[in-house]
């Protein structure tokens, strides 16, 4: 089965690289490594890739900077899905295909429309069912909940690109709101 990688970064993008015959592929800076990669954000022997019946296997060799697919960082060994975004020092690479669609992305869409939603709202003091009763209800602005709660360290999140784009997103969400 021959299996492609298709760059997606650098002066390289576009590129393949062929995984060789024997179906390993690894990679780093060290002269033994099939891609070489000339960063110093990548290891010597940095990652391993295997064809498997199941798919690619991403093996993760102790580097400094760690192994990434899809934004998340690989302790030990992880599959790369077709589709998928391996991520090596300051370089990305893409297994080519579709990815598989899950059962959650398969699930019909709820159409409510704002009269629903608005009905299954309740002041407070007026819910039926007890165990409702302690549901949160937040009023006021962001700034207002801000100022009463703990604020959320953003930096946390540094490791974890994905939840770091998330509260960006959030964050500048509500800013346009406050400012509307």
């Amino acid at each position: 089965m021959a299996v492609v990688l298709i760059i997606q970064t650098g002066k390289h993008k576009g590129r393949k690289i062929l995984f060789p015959p024997e179906g390993t592929l690894l990679i780093g800076r060290d002269a033994e490594c099939h891609l070489r990669l000339a960063s110093t954000d990548v290891s010597r022997r940095h990652c391993e890739l295997s064809i498997t019946e199941n798919g690619v296997l991403v093996k993760e060799l102790g580097s400094r900077n760690g192994t990434f697919i899809d934004g998340f960082l690989i302790s030990e060994t992880a599959p790369l899905n077709p589709g998928s975004i391996l991520k090596v020092g300051n370089m990305e690479f893409a297994l080519p295909g579709k990815r598989p669609v899950t059962a959650e992305q398969a699930k019909p869409v709820d159409a409510s429309n704002d009269d629903d939603i608005a009905a299954w709202l309740t002041d407070e003091g007026e819910t039926e069912d007890p165990s409702l009763e302690e549901s949160t209800i937040i009023r006021g602005s962001v700034a207002e909940i801000a100022a009463e709660e703990e604020q959320v360290n953003l930096e946390d999140y540094s490791r974890h690109p994905q939840a770091q784009n998330a509260a960006d997103i959030i964050r500048k969400h509500w800013q346009a709101k406050e400012q509307s």
